[in-house]
């Protein structure tokens, strides 16, 4: 069996889980996780794992 997890970002992972966790499809889940939290965001914050590369600094301080 192959790891798919390394090749999907976590937004998908999450709702897969979800879905897995509740026995559903996660196309019949009731509750989009863009309602909860930004899919986008929490993909860049793992950025980093998948590409070797530092995630986008999200601070406003000046550099």
């Amino acid at each position: 069996m192959r790891d798919d997890s390394r090749s999907k970002p976590p937004s998908e992972l999450v709702v897969e889980a979800v879905a897995t966790d509740r026995g559903v499809d996660p196309t019949e889940l009731e509750n989009l996780l863009a309602d909860a939290i930004d899919p986008t965001a929490l993909d860049a914050l793992f950025e980093s794992t998948a590409t070797g590369r530092d995630p986008p600094d999200s601070s406003n301080s000046p550099t």
